[in-house]
């Protein structure tokens, strides 16, 4: 007879075959039907004359069939910044039988590569039985702006109908070989005195400090001979 773990006994009992009637049966044994293994039930009876029946047996198997059940620690979901220590607070795996069971982390993760990382934890008990897995997901995320340097210096100084041409800027960043650049802002060179800060430039990838050009416009004095 096979039982789970858990499961109730239910004893069926034995027949016997005698001249006599209402015999009564002794069982011994020992059954624990909260631990799995083999238990072996004996039956024995005696008639009124002394003779005693072949004792029989029952071998009853209680069997570990529920897996152990596996808890994450902790959020689901992680994200970290690139470069920085990931420390796994790992999972639990508690059985029926076993009580806590260990457990194993499975998949990869580079802290110094950006990007979306699953790793799975999955326990097995005594018995072969295994878990349903749990995972988690580890976001490395790539938390630092590019840098923008201004090429032809600031300020810069025009005069009245000059022709402003942009020099231009550079940007680098820490992950992506090559970044965007955008510069916003108009500069009048009709008007003289005036100080622009409105050429800026903004990364569209990353979120970057803005920079500015201060721009000077002025008028050459002239000299006139009095009469």
């Amino acid at each position: 007879m096979n039982l789970a773990v858990g499961d109730a006994y239910q004893e069926s009992g034995a027949v016997v075959t005698d001249f006599e009637t209402n015999l009564s049966v002794s069982i011994t044994g020992f059954l624990n039907t909260s631990q799995a293994g083999n238990y072996i039930l004996s039956y024995d009876v005696t008639d009124s004359s002394g003779n005693k029946a072949e004792t029989a047996v029952r071998t009853i198997v209680v069997e570990d069939s529920g897996p152990p059940i596996l808890t994450l620690n902790g959020s689901s979901t992680v994200t970290i910044n690139l470069g920085s220590a990931f420390n796994d607070p790992g999972a639990t795996a508690t059985d029926e039988v076993d009580g806590s069971v260990p457990v194993t982390r499975l998949g990869t993760l580079n802290v110094g590569a950006v990007g979306v990382y699953t790793l799975t934890y999955t326990a097995s008990d005594s018995a072969g039985n295994k878990a349903t897995p749990v995972t988690r997901t580890v976001i490395v995320r790539d938390h630092i702006p590019p840098v923008i340097g201004v090429e032809g210096g600031s300020p810069i100084f025009l005069t009245i109908g000059d022709t402003y041409t942009e020099p231009g800027v550079t940007a680098a960043d820490n992950v992506d070989t090559s970044v965007s650049v955008v510069t916003l802002g108009t500069v009048d060179t009709t008007v003289a005195g005036h100080e622009y800060s409105l050429i800026r430039r903004r990364i569209w990838l990353e979120t970057a400090p803005l920079l500015s050009f201060g721009l000077s416009l002025c008028r050459n004095p002239k000299i006139a001979f009095l009469r």
